[in-house]
């Protein structure tokens, strides 16, 4: 991933958002309708609606869905290969930082692609749990990458902004859907959350590209500048 010319970089990482962007709009346009809190709505409710309802190519309510899900299973794998893993890749020059960053990544994009394909293929794994894991995995190299980035001179407002943005969204959609899974009523704040999350890491991506190289060398608190 490194080996990439570093002035085709930006760009790279911006098609990838532009064209992710792009098919989770014909996806969501595509969707026949229904949601865990409406299951008989018609079309896709952006406050109540999963992510997850995109890839699955038969509604819950068992309307078809296959050329919206279709797009969205590629939208996934455009960005997770082409967006999440370069990002994660770059979480720090400090060795133990970034390995361990990379492991973790790579273990999530993993878990998103399980994710995609029980979703796609109606497996009926184990969604809740694997989720969850794929959450945690990838929030790890994401606080990594952010933390790095927030550190670096001359960081914009607005990157901050996303950067934050971003992390407070991710941890209440993990913490309110973990707690789901512990017994609590399921509310909109679920994939409310997940869509804020999703909307700032796109614009943290966009705006910080994965070539510029990182001005923090080693985590926060280890004492070494």
């Amino acid at each position: 991933m490194s080996k990439m010319p570093a002035r085709w970089r930006a760009p790279a990482q911006r098609t990838v958002v532009a064209v992710f962007v792009a098919l989770w709009v014909a996806s969501m346009s595509l969707y026949p309708g229904g949601n865990i809190f409406a299951p008989g709505s018609d079309g896709h409710d952006f406050t109540r609606n999963f992510l997850c309802d995109l890839l699955t190519p038969v509604t819950a309510d068992g309307r078809g869905n296959a050329p919206g899900a279709a797009l969205m299973n590629v939208a996934v794998v455009a960005l997770t290969i082409g967006g999440l893993l370069p990002l994660w890749w770059r979480a720090s020059s400090n060795p133990l930082w970034r390995s361990t960053a990379r492991s973790f990544g790579a273990a999530a994009a993993v878990l998103i692609g399980a994710i995609c394909v029980d979703q796609a293929f109606g497996l009926r794994w184990s969604h809740n749990a694997v989720t969850l894991c794929a959450g945690a995995l990838g929030l790890a190299p994401t606080a990594m990458v952010a933390a790095t980035d927030w550190r670096a001179p001359r960081q914009k407002r607005l990157r901050r902004a996303l950067l934050l943005g971003t992390m407070a969204a991710s941890l209440v959609n993990f913490v309110s859907y973990a707690l789901v899974q512990l017994g609590n009523p399921l509310t909109p704040v679920v994939p409310i959350s997940q869509k804020v999350a999703l909307l700032g890491l796109l614009g943290w991506m966009s705006i910080d590209p994965v070539g510029r190289p990182a001005a923090a060398t080693s985590p926060p608190g280890d004492g070494r500048a």
